[in-house]
């Protein structure tokens, strides 16, 4: 943008001045008929040229931006998935009408009779009978898959506070800073309760707290759609 304003305040006022005592030349005449179009044409490729440059740039911080956010995304998956692994660890087959799976798993891993269609490939009937047994010695059977999933949870969170530093540093609305508090807030909180649940021995708490998560995870990935609609749509500033 310097360059055109350059152009337009000093160039093309300094060639009309020189030629304004030759104007009536025929041949000055001519010549300023070859010139002044040239001038502009190189002023419109110029503005041309660096407008598409900056929608390129744009496109570029948007599309780092949404892959620090995927991180965010990721933490949660991971959560999810550490529940799903406790539960299908320990898994035995049972007539009795208690802990079903579909009644435990996060919705990720989930299945629901109700939405199977007619031309099932199976009858859920032959999957019914897979039951959550809750184990002896909670804590460690669910160690491996414990410290796996806080390892993994907490290297993440380098990308998380990039993804907040971009947000505050390009995006002119305020709202996606305090929105993104919001939903990291929740993340914690799901957090602190998975550490309750590996550390819970009593079978009816672990049963109430894994409703209580599950609960909590379809909330909070319903408003993280809304937040990634919104960080794509709302105009960034450089």
């Amino acid at each position: 943008m310097e360059i055109i304003g350059y152009i337009l305040g000093i160039v093309i006022p300094n060639v009309l001045f020189s030629f304004h005592a030759l104007i009536l030349d025929s041949e000055y005449v001519e010549f300023l008929k070859i010139i002044i179009p040239t001038v502009i044409g190189s002023v419109t490729a110029i503005f041309v040229t660096a407008r598409w440059q900056s929608k390129k740039d744009i496109s570029i911080i948007r599309n780092q931006i949404l892959n620090e956010f995927q991180s965010f995304k990721e933490e949660l998956v991971l959560m999810e998935t550490f529940i799903a692994k406790i539960i299908l660890k320990n898994i035995v087959v049972d007539k009795k009408p208690i802990n079903k799976l579909e009644e435990l798993l996060p919705f990720g891993y989930n299945y629901y009779p109700e939405m199977s269609p007619e031309d099932k490939i199976f009858s859920i009937d032959k999957i019914d009978d897979v039951k959550f047994k809750f184990p002896s010695n909670p804590k460690d059977s669910f160690n491996e898959e414990f410290n796996l999933f806080e390892t993994e949870f907490i290297n993440k969170r380098k990308m998380v506070t990039k993804f907040v530093s971009s947000v505050r540093q390009y995006y002119k609305d305020e709202s996606l800073d305090k929105n993104f508090d919001l939903l990291w807030n929740d993340m914690m909180a799901i957090h602190i309760l998975i550490h309750k649940i590996y550390r819970t021995e009593n079978e009816e708490d672990f049963i109430s707290l894994i409703h209580e998560i599950n609960s909590s995870f379809g909330r909070i990935f319903e408003r993280t759609i809304k937040y990634d609609k919104q960080l794509a749509k709302e105009k960034i500033d450089i």
